[in-house]
């Protein structure tokens, strides 16, 4: 998840021009790409004001005007700042004020731009060691780290500052932490314009110890009989939802996996059916988390066996609970239940 603050307010001070208390000038010089801010500079009158004029000289010689009419007193007047997204600018102005038919001008500079949004990645997580390492696609300043326990309780925090580390140069980062389960790691890459992006790790699972269901050969129809072994498991689910739920948006996975017996083409899909089945009784049961189910046949034994192979251990479904997707086998394609 990415958040990040999208406007930075910059007050130019124009101490060279007499009749500046008439008026502030603000700019507001460097945005993100994708907010609702524009780069823009807002004239706001103090007193009543015959005009304001305002010049500015992009560098690349182009120029562009704006005046106002007259100004009463708390009235404001906005003008864009002409830039491309992703290309910082630099413009030469001037600004000339006024009152009571005298005129006085300032010339000031700036830099604007339309930023592009950082892609924050994160490698090399050792929860034992409490160190991480994380990228940035633009410069970064700062790394604000703060641990949180499946309790709520803050178990640690961190704050590492860094010399503008370049775009995707390697940002590691260390903390120490009490005892308690992780829930959640709140991480924020702050860049050297001001703006920061938000990412959050939730390296947190419940895995629900529960009896097999048995599903008839070739079957993923879920007979009466073998209904109470997931009432059991659908009371620890519901325990847990309603323990850590507050903490975190929390979901169930479900996976499903067969033994060797048959082709794997058909056991993949036989076991994405049955764990279908499974997740289905539970919302039927009430279960109103976001469930998702994914079968992997048997891409993960639980006992290495021979092609052909008769083993009820690798016949099994795993109840995860979990925030983000679980690392079940390789890549998995999670399917939400309706």
């Amino acid at each position: 998840m990415m958040r990040a603050v999208v406007t930075m307010l910059a007050v130019l001070s124009l101490p060279a021009l007499a009749r500046a208390e008439a008026v502030d000038f603000n700019l507001v010089g460097k945005v993100l790409a994708g907010s609702r801010d524009k780069p823009v500079i807002t004239i706001s009158a103090n007193e009543q004001t015959d005009g304001v004029e305002v010049v500015l000289t992009r560098d690349d010689g182009k120029v562009f005007k704006h005046k106002t009419g007259p100004l009463r007193p708390g009235a404001t007047k906005s003008f864009p700042i002409p830039v491309t997204p992703g290309q910082e600018r630099r413009f030469k102005g001037s600004m000339k004020v006024t009152v009571d038919g005298q005129a006085q001008s300032a010339n000031f500079e700036f830099a604007s731009e339309v930023v592009t949004p950082a892609t924050i990645t994160y490698d090399q997580v050792d929860l034992a060691a409490h160190t991480l390492v994380l990228k940035s696609t633009r410069e970064t300043t700062k790394v604000e780290l703060e641990v949180t326990s499946d309790e709520g309780q803050t178990l640690g925090q961190t704050e590492v500052t860094f010399d503008d580390a370049a775009a995707g140069a390697p940002l590691p980062v260390s903390w120490n932490q009490a005892d308690g389960t992780v829930l959640k790691i709140a991480i924020k890459v702050h860049d050297p314009d001001g703006f920061y992006y938000g990412l959050e790790l939730y390296p947190w699972r419940i895995d629900i110890p529960h009896e097999e269901v048995n599903f008839a050969t070739n079957s993923f129809a879920l007979d009466k009989s073998e209904e109470p072994k997931l009432d059991s498991s659908f009371e620890q689910i519901s325990d847990a939802v309603a323990r850590y739920g507050r903490w975190a948006e929390i979901k169930l996975y479900i996976a499903g996996h067969t033994d060797t017996v048959g082709d794997p083409r058909s056991n993949r899909t036989l076991s994405i059916k049955r764990a279908r089945s499974i997740s289905q009784h539970f919302r039927k049961k009430g279960l109103r988390v976001p469930i998702f189910y994914e079968g992997f046949g048997e891409e993960a034994l639980k006992v290495a066996t021979p092609d052909e192979t008769d083993e009820s251990r690798n016949r099994r479904a795993d109840y995860v609970i979990a925030v983000e997707p679980p690392s079940i086998h390789g890549s998995a394609s999670w399917k939400r239940l309706p």
